[in-house]
């Protein structure tokens, strides 16, 4: 659970302050490469953090707080693909044969 979490954090980190030229470190993680096109991809997202309000749980709480504040600085710009119906029908009348 603990190199997930990690994982994700330096992927926005990555997204946020890294180069045009730094590689991201999806492959680190199983759950980076899940969220790979949501992350920095063609696509838009949100996300949904867990908080705890128990004193217990404070430390988790404010790093939990800290990575969705930085999620909100991810600046992807989604691009439609536009397909046309004709091709469409193609594609499914090939698959029918």
């Amino acid at each position: 659970y603990d190199l997930s979490v990690n994982s994700f954090k330096n992927v926005v980190n990555s997204l946020i302050y890294g180069s045009s030229e730094s590689v991201i470190p999806y492959n680190d993680s199983k759950v980076t490469q899940i969220l790979r096109n949501a992350l920095g991809g063609n696509s838009k997202a949100k996300f949904l953090f867990h908080i705890c309000p128990s004193v217990k749980c404070h430390d988790a709480t404010i790093n939990t707080l800290r990575t969705a504040s930085a999620c909100q600085l991810i600046e992807n710009t989604p691009a439609y693909s536009i397909v046309e119906h004709s091709l469409i029908q193609q594609v499914n009348e090939q698959e029918t044969e």
